[in-house]
C-alpha cells in the first residue's frame, strides 16, 4: 500500500519534409518504401531476440508488399549479431541499420508503422511513448509495462512474440488505412492525458508531498 508507480514523460520535436528527405537519401529509402520501425533493438538481448522476430515477419510479408523496409536503429552490443541473422536469412536488402540516430523524431516522422516487439521491457519504453507521441501506429508485444500505456486494438495493437502474427498485424494496417489514423490519433491523445513531462513531475512531486505530510505525523 506504500507503493507508487510514476512514469516518464514525453514532448515531441519538430521534424520537417527536408529532414526527412535527408533521412531518406542517407540511408536509401525510396520515396513508395513502406516504412517499418524499431528503435533501440539491438542492446540488450530480448530486445534482440524480439528484432529477430520482426525480421522474419517482414520475410514473410515479402511477398505482398515487395516494397517493405524495416529501420532499425541503435548500435548496440547485439547489432552485428542480429545484422548476420538478417543475412543469413536473406532479408538485409530489406534491412536499413542506422546505428545510434540524433534525432529519433525523424525516423518516427517517416515509418509508416512503429513496431515495439521485444520479449522484455524493464518498465514503460521511451521510445514507445514516442512513437506515440508522433501519432504513429504501433504494434507491440505485452511484456514489461507496455501494456500500462498500449491498450489493445484502442491506441495500438498487441501481439504474442510470433512471427506470424507480427505479420499478420502489420498486413492488416497496411490494408487498413482508416483503422491506422484511428490508432495513431488514440495513441497521441493516450500520451496528451497520460504521459507528458508535467504529469511526470506532479505526479513526483505528489508521492514526496505524500510521504513528506505521514512523516510529520
Amino acid at each position: 500500500s506504500r507503493t507508487a508507480i510514476t512514469y516518464a514523460g514525453v514532448r515531441t520535436g519538430e521534424v520537417t519534409e527536408a529532414k526527412i528527405g535527408q533521412f531518406r537519401e542517407q540511408y536509401g529509402i525510396d520515396e513508395d518504401a513502406v516504412v517499418l520501425l524499431a528503435i533501440g533493438m539491438t542492446a540488450l538481448p530480448y530486445k534482440a531476440e524480439g528484432l529477430k522476430l520482426l525480421i522474419r515477419a517482414v520475410r514473410i510479408l515479402q511477398e505482398t508488399h515487395p516494397n517493405i523496409v524495416l529501420i532499425a536503429t541503435r548500435e548496440g552490443k547485439y547489432s552485428d549479431e542480429v545484422k548476420a541473422f538478417a543475412y543469413e536469412i536473406g532479408m538485409d536488402k530489406q534491412m536499413v541499420f542506422t546505428g545510434d540516430v540524433k534525432n529519433p523524431f525523424v525516423p518516427l516522422k517517416l515509418c509508416d508503422i512503429y513496431t515495439h516487439i521485444t520479449l522484455g521491457e524493464g518498465g514503460l519504453s521511451l521510445a514507445l511513448l514516442e512513437a506515440m507521441a508522433m501519432g504513429r501506429p504501433i504494434i507491440a508485444t505485452a511484456v514489461g509495462g507496455i501494456p500500462e500505456a498500449i491498450i489493445d486494438r484502442e491506441n495500438g495493437l498487441l501481439v504474442a512474440p510470433d512471427a506470424e502474427q507480427i505479420a499478420e498485424k502489420i498486413d492488416l494496417l497496411l490494408r487498413n488505412l482508416e483503422y491506422v489514423d484511428r490508432l495513431g490519433r488514440c495513441a497521441k491523445k493516450t500520451v496528451e492525458e497520460r504521459f507528458t513531462w508535467e504529469q511526470a513531475a506532479e505526479r513526483f512531486l505528489q508521492c514526496y508531498g505524500d510521504h513528506k505530510d505521514t512523516h510529520k505525523t
